[in-house]
């Protein structure tokens, strides 16, 4: 199975930036709408987690630059679809580029909030950035963890009844066959 994650930089209204006015990484600097900046991995062959990142950014002036980063869902065709409960998360990276008087370097700092979490919830968790990466867990669902669906609150007074039946429709088979045996010996 493969998992494709995707960064977009986003205004304050956390609509998409593209294009020239877009900062993103180096391999990442054509993205658009129908081809954004991603990266796929595959599941490890061993263990459950995999890193990776998107490249490193440039910054060339001062600013706050923002950042989604979410897990594409696949599309309903793909196989995978059936088999696992992709994450929702959605991350917003916050980089605050500064240009302190005494110095022509650029300093940034990076803020991260978990915005929704992995069920499609609204949350607002900031995560330490020290603590990275970004957490997406998908769920490798199988069928017998598939709830039931349908009205089963019944169903065990449909087996009792059921069984009731079962027994009494023996009982009158005993009853008859006695009945018979009784009838034979006059």
């Amino acid at each position: 199975s493969t998992f494709t994650f995707q960064l977009q930089q986003v205004d304050e209204r956390n609509v998409p930036i593209y294009g020239e006015a877009a900062t993103l990484p180096k391999q990442c600097a054509a993205a658009t709408a129908e081809k954004p900046c991603t990266v796929t991995l595959s599941k490890p062959s061993n263990g459950n987690s995999v890193d990776s990142d998107f490249g490193t950014i440039d910054f060339s002036k001062p600013g706050t630059y923002r950042y989604m980063v979410t897990e594409q869902q696949p599309k309903s065709t793909d196989r995978a679809v059936t088999t696992y409960h992709y994450s929702q998360a959605k991350y917003l990276a916050v980089v605050t580029v500064t240009s302190p008087a005494d110095s022509n370097d650029l300093q940034a700092s990076t803020k991260v909030t978990r915005i929704m979490d992995d069920s499609g919830a609204n949350t607002s968790d900031e995560v330490a950035v020290d603590k990275l990466p970004m957490t997406f867990t998908n769920t490798n669902i199988s069928a017998s963890s598939l709830p039931l669906t349908g009205d089963v609150s019944d169903k065990p007074f449909h087996i009792a009844a059921w069984a009731f039946l079962g027994m009494a429709l023996a009982g009158v088979v005993v009853f008859v066959r006695f009945q018979n045996k009784e009838g034979s010996n006059s």
